[in-house]
């Protein structure tokens, strides 16, 4: 799909985890998970990446980078994790905004 999709969605969307494909057209994945982390607030980010590719260097929005042929079950538990921990998150910070207001 085009970035412009995920964008799109994201206004609209609120999602757990994003899965980005490094290789985008227009965009590269660390700029659109970039932009996407602004529209959707600690959003969880995983990078897939080449077997070519080297790590990507450590960015604030990225979870964890996985390289494209892994395999599905450890795609599926990271997303699992992701969005445990994203929910847990965010209920604690609605919980905490109730008793103080």
């Amino acid at each position: 799909r085009h970035p412009r999709q995920a964008l799109e969605a994201a206004s609209f969307n609120d999602f757990d985890v994003a899965i980005i494909d490094m290789s985008l057209p227009y965009l590269d994945g660390l700029q659109l998970a970039d932009r996407l982390s602004r529209l959707v607030a600690d959003l969880q980010v995983v990078l897939l990446i080449d077997d070519t590719m080297s790590d990507i260097s450590e960015t604030a929005c990225i979870l964890q980078q996985m390289k494209k042929n892994c395999r599905l079950d450890e795609l599926s538990d990271v997303v699992e994790r992701a969005t445990y921990s994203r929910r847990k998150s965010s209920h604690s910070s609605r919980e905490f905004c109730k008793m103080y207001s």
